[in-house]
């Protein structure tokens, strides 16, 4: 069965928050912006970080999955992008991106005929 475009979505939020957490923080909520390629020159990094101080209960760090949807909403509107087409750049993520550095050849190291 294909999963529906709310719980593809879900499931994005999830693999986002991480093992441990039902809830997202605003480091996974910046890196969701940043890996759906959601960040540009009309919704920049720091906007993801007011976004997600404005649908944060005061007091908390995580938001949950219906607060997420809200700042969806309002990713929306400060972008210019249309609502549904968002979802869909979120939803087909199916999860955080992670790149790490290559390591160059060490030549006495990797190299076995200088031993």
């Amino acid at each position: 069965l294909i999963p529906s475009d709310a719980s593809r979505l879900q499931l994005t939020f999830y693999n986002f928050c991480g093992s441990a957490s039902v809830e997202m923080d605003g480091r996974s909520f910046t890196k969701l912006c940043k890996d759906c390629k959601l960040v540009g020159k009309t919704f920049p990094v720091k906007e993801a970080d007011i976004i997600f101080s404005k649908v944060v209960v005061p007091g908390q760090r995580r938001i949950s999955f219906e607060q997420f949807e809200r700042a969806l909403e309002l990713v929306a509107d400060k972008s210019g992008a249309d609502l549904e087409g968002l979802r869909e750049a979120v939803a087909t993520a199916h999860g955080p991106a992670f790149v790490g550095t290559q390591m160059e050849n060490v030549r006495l190291h990797d190299d076995k005929s200088t031993y």
